[in-house]
């Protein structure tokens, strides 16, 4: 049988990992979010892009169909 006193340290090195444990979650959590979040700024950045160039293939096409005489 455990002594009060090894009941104790057992409970407290218990409390100490579970405290580590946690920590090493949360910050794992906070670098997959920070990853996320800096991914949706990438394909925002991405789809900005994409736009922009629609826009001037537009424009491009506007002025060749211009071109064009039936």
């Amino acid at each position: 049988m455990m002594s009060v006193s090894e009941r104790i340290t057992s409970h407290i090195l218990t409390c100490q990992d579970i405290f580590f444990i946690s920590l090493k979650v949360t910050i794992g959590i906070r670098e997959a979010a920070a990853g996320l979040s800096m991914d949706i700024r990438h394909i925002l950045i991405q789809l900005e892009m994409v736009s922009s160039l629609i826009s001037e293939i537009e424009d491009e096409m506007e002025i060749a169909l211009g071109r064009i005489t039936l």
